[in-house]
């Protein structure tokens, strides 16, 4: 299925249907289908081509849409990032990268910055005809770190676009549901709005979540779609000044468990209806389940899906009876594959399965338990975050000598990133955090937290169970928070 031709193809039936609303404003889909008409001859003009892999980094939701699907139409692979130092970690081969204002590129990288121009509708820009994506290439590559934190390009062929559009997506839009999605281009999830303006729905976009609160009361969302921490925002924004949201109609929750606390909380003023879902970048949607079907089960991840088997095995990789804990692990047809650009990439299933990385259980009912990690990985509300690659970011700081990152439970039930430093001079908390985000964004520490030393066992293994401890006692102590 071409995306790109879809939503050609709607323009011509709904011109003046709105297709994309954010806050920059409301783009019909004439307006979106003329800039990625535009969009495809300037890419064509500064010499792209079929088979090229380009990445994006710009924050226009508008300007993003038209540049993944003007790709598309040019048999061009596209992967959205969020920082340039994303593409340096994953090790991913680029041809360019578009950027706005806001970013920045990597240096050995060509870089093109697209003007307000590429996305004008321009009657006398030749009509949108392209190559298209070819059924041996990739649509899409996705940064994934779900298995070890550290980002992994995932392919996503026609063939996987096409399961997703039928496992996943299309049932809810046909009758032209409106969407928005706090899961961002840069994830699998951005199949959410393509979607949506494939079927002739409506893809709302909000950054914060009084934004998202007001787009979905103003554009009558009836779908979104957010990870769990985020919702935990949406409900303490509605703290000061509660006000429904009578459109939504479902709201689908993924990345991490839910805490009964907020989904009560979620039920009662944003939505009764909340469906948890269970999955990946590379197998898809795995698992999912109406949270009321589940309730009081805090570790229930969804039933299995039916295009996916979902087992638990020992360290030897015996296969477990229906209630014993092990490492699950997933087959499925939405299966993607790795981008080995690293050589120390490893195929995503040797064995033919999955690996995870989650530790649980699945009841003889096919119930999907989640209960933990296999790895010192950290999940910040479905940000899944390897110590390692932030320690690497801390250390990068002059002033900072050592690093140690783990995770801490909060009082929400929420898994934080901490960091334990050890200073070689005098620093600025803000500062070194500031300097996190330009390269981490969502996975920057949370609290900062100085130490003399850092514990390690005998053969130089970070203690992280003892810095936990450290952490629990100062914040019983009522440390100062970042």
């Amino acid at each position: 299925m071409h995306l790109a031709k879809q939503v050609l193809y709607q323009a011509t039936a709904s011109p003046q249907k709105p297709a994309l609303a954010y806050p920059g404003g409301v783009a019909t889909y004439t307006a979106l289908a003329g800039a990625i008409r535009t969009t495809a001859h300037q890419l064509r003009s500064v010499g792209l081509e079929q088979g090229n892999v380009v990445a994006i980094d710009v924050r226009n939701p508008l300007h993003h849409t038209a540049l993944i699907l003007a790709l598309e139409l040019c048999g061009i692979t596209s992967v959205s990032v969020q920082t340039g130092f994303s593409i340096k970690v994953s090790g991913l081969k680029l041809d360019a990268i578009l950027v706005d204002r806001f970013a920045s590129p990597p240096p050995d990288v060509r870089t093109i910055a697209p003007d307000e121009s590429w996305f004008a509708v321009n009657p006398w820009v030749p009509a949108a005809e392209g190559p298209g994506i070819a059924e041996d290439q990739y649509f899409r590559i996705v940064l994934s770190s779900g298995t070890t934190g550290i980002p992994k390009c995932v392919g996503l062929k026609p063939r996987v676009i096409e399961r997703y559009l039928l496992h996943g997506y299309v049932w809810p839009l046909v009758s032209g549901w409106r969407v928005l999605s706090m899961l961002g281009f840069s994830t699998s999830a951005f199949m959410v709005p393509l979607t949506a303006v494939a079927w002739g729905g409506l893809a709302c976009f909000a950054a914060s979540p009084e934004e998202i609160l007001h787009t979905i009361r103003l554009f009558g969302v009836t779908q979104l779609f957010v990870a769990s921490m985020q919702l935990q925002g949406l409900i303490d924004a509605q703290a000061g000044g509660y006000e429904p949201c009578p459109s939504l109609r479902m709201i689908n929750v993924s990345g991490s468990r839910i805490p009964s606390g907020l989904l009560m909380r979620t039920r009662a003023q944003l939505c009764n209806n909340v469906i948890i879902s269970y999955g990946s970048t590379e197998c898809g949607l795995v698992a999912t389940v109406p949270a009321a079907a589940v309730e009081g089960i805090e570790t229930a991840a969804g039933y299995a899906m039916p295009w996916a088997r979902v087992e638990v095995v020992d360290e030897n990789g015996t296969v477990l009876a229906p209630g014993e804990a092990g490492r699950l692990r997933v087959w499925s047809d939405e299966m993607a594959e790795y981008v080995a650009d690293r050589p120390d990439d490893r195929n995503l299933a040797p064995d033919g399965w999955f690996y995870p990385g989650d530790v649980g259980s699945v009841r003889a009912d096919g119930l999907v338990m989640i209960t933990g990690r296999s790895a010192e990985v950290i999940n910040r509300g479905g940000s899944i975050v390897a110590p390692e690659l932030v320690e690497e970011v801390l250390v990068a700081k002059a002033e900072i000598a050592q690093a140690a990152v783990f995770g801490v439970t909060n009082d929400k039930g929420f898994e934080e990133i901490w960091a334990a430093v050890v200073p070689r001079q005098p620093y600025r908390d803000e500062e070194v955090l500031q300097f996190c985000r330009q390269r981490l964004v969502e996975k920057t520490p949370d609290v900062l937290i100085t130490v003399d030393a850092i514990p390690r066992t005998d053969n130089g293994k970070v203690m992280r169970n003892r810095l936990r401890e450290i952490a629990v006692q100062r914040r019983k102590a009522n440390m100062p928070r970042i």
